[in-house]
């Protein structure tokens, strides 16, 4: 009987190099696909549209409108978050652009606007009215938006769109400081203060010191519900410690020249940089005291100079009425 020997392992060079080469190939793939950034920015890369998510779509189209609205030094003005309640023909969002074009020296700036909105009818209704919108998804959030837009390299200027713009407060920003924010901080501590909504709008720069302090919010805001950028002036007095620690520089600005609905807030026409509708339930309600104000300085603009800054005269507006004052 013949004897039966054991198999012998193969040991052809081809065989293993093929064997090598297999190896190789599938280490490559795992390579790139675990290397594919999180956000893909810009259109030069290979992936097609289809195959990106819609976060990566989101952030993309956020680099693209960036470019087109930034300032030279990289400044753009954001909104917060508008919806199709406010962007309806002759609502909250026309009267905003409107403030504007009437406002001494602010038309300009409009080439510098980005309007954020949330739901598709929003964004087409914005944009029949305004040619740089946003939209923004029901997952985002204004705070991830904004810390988006540090992170790309943009200083911003936030604005609610219930803020009537009159005189531009571009020139008042100190370029040393990350945030410029107006506060009333003589009567810091009081009940009242503590309860009232904020101006309206804040700047910053964007550093790697802001870009924490913002990280430092996101993360508070995951702990607290009640945490936002509305309150951004109560935010920075709280969290004073961790500011100075960081080395964030903040400028706070004399809230007398930041007007509002709210009681105690100033109505002065020859002082004021913008208005809010601040202390007012209701979008109809906001609309028509809001068209109150613009009329306000449509007569008070068309009056002479010497009438406008008389010693016994201290123009103000009609509104609000509807508003809670």
């Amino acid at each position: 009987m013949r004897e039966i020997r054991p198999l012998r392992l193969i040991k052809s060079p081809y065989v293993l190099l093929v064997a090598f080469f297999i190896i190789l190939i599938t280490c490559c793939i795992v390579l790139i696909n675990s290397s594919k950034p999180s956000f893909s920015y810009g259109t030069c890369g290979t992936t097609s549209t289809a195959s990106q998510n819609p976060k990566s779509l989101e952030r993309n189209e956020l680099v693209q409108v960036l470019r087109r609205v930034s300032m030279e030094d990289r400044t753009v003005i954001l909104t917060g978050i508008v919806d199709e309640a406010w962007t309806s023909p002759g609502s909250v969002l026309d009267l905003f652009l409107e403030s504007f074009r009437l406002g001494q020296g602010t038309e300009m700036l409009l080439n510098h606007l980005l309007v954020v909105t949330i739901g598709n009818k929003a964004y087409q209704q914005c944009h029949s009215l305004h040619p740089h919108c946003l939209e923004l998804t029901p997952i985002g959030s204004i705070n991830n938006l904004l810390l988006d837009v540090l992170k790309l390299g943009y200083s911003f200027l936030f604005t609610e769109v219930d803020v009537m713009w009159f005189r531009t407060l571009v020139f008042e920003i100190n370029p040393l400081h990350e945030i410029t924010i107006p506060c009333n901080l003589l009567s810091r501590g009081s009940e009242s203060e503590r309860n009232r909504p904020g101006r309206g709008l804040f700047y910053v720069k964007s550093t790697e010191r802001a870009i924490e302090l913002f990280k430092y919010w996101k993360f508070l805001r995951t702990l607290y519900d009640t945490f936002h950028v509305e309150s951004l002036c109560e935010n920075l007095r709280e969290h004073q410690e961790y500011t100075q620690m960081i080395g964030v520089e903040v400028d706070y600005l004399n809230a007398s020249y930041f007007g509002g609905f709210c009681r105690g807030e100033s109505k002065d026409m020859n002082m004021v940089f913008t208005m809010q509708a601040n202390c007012c339930k209701g979008v109809e309600n906001k609309v028509y005291d809001l068209r109150l104000v613009l009329d306000g300085w449509r007569n008070f603009t068309a009056q002479p100079s010497n009438f406008r800054s008389g010693v016994d005269m201290v123009p103000s507006w009609r509104a609000p009425t509807k508003c809670i004052a």
